[in-house]
């Protein structure tokens, strides 16, 4: 095989390889840029939410859960943190209420404190940063931040602009 039939052999790999590479550094945040001179904003638990009036969102198809946020709750901070509580109610009405937030610079998750359903929040013990995961208890942040919150390593616009989104994707657009 001559130089020039390897060559032209070689040109699919090579361009499937370059495409798959932008496409994987583009999705995924540089955590050393992400970082620099950032610092958290506070972020104390909204004193109230409603858990009548949800934007209701689609975790999983086969999800026994009804997930939501509390649109008044929803806020894009200065630090580049959109916060919100966010409602999963199971078929027998027991609820699990979370303020998180999500940060799409580094694709990150944070759960701030957790509703104990007594009129309270309790703050979380090891309230950290960590990566947004289809896997643990944060899954439906992975949906949030896919489908309304983040574009990209960007925040989706505004308020009115993610709560537009998430309505979209309920309705049914396509996955």
């Amino acid at each position: 095989m001559s130089l020039f039939q390897r060559t032209i052999h070689f040109r699919p790999f090579l361009a499937t390889a370059l495409f798959l590479g932008l496409s994987l550094a583009l999705l995924s945040p540089h955590p050393a840029l992400a970082q620099v001179d950032w610092k958290e904003s506070s972020s104390p638990a909204p004193e109230r939410f409603n858990t009548d009036k949800l934007q209701l969102f689609t975790v999983s198809p086969r999800s026994s859960m009804v997930y939501g946020i509390d649109p008044d709750t929803l806020s894009i901070g200065t630090d580049g943190v959109v916060r919100y509580v966010m409602v999963a109610r199971s078929t027998q009405g027991a609820l699990n209420v979370l303020f998180e937030g999500i940060r799409c610079s580094t694709a990150e998750v944070k759960i701030y404190a957790q509703w104990d359903n007594r009129s309270a929040w309790s703050a979380t013990r090891e309230a950290e940063w960590r990566p947004l995961s289809a896997l643990g208890i944060a899954h439906h942040s992975v949906r949030l931040a896919r489908d309304g919150v983040c574009d990209g390593t960007t925040i989706n616009g505004n308020h009115a602009q993610i709560l537009r989104d998430l309505n979209r994707d309920r309705i049914g657009a396509p996955d």
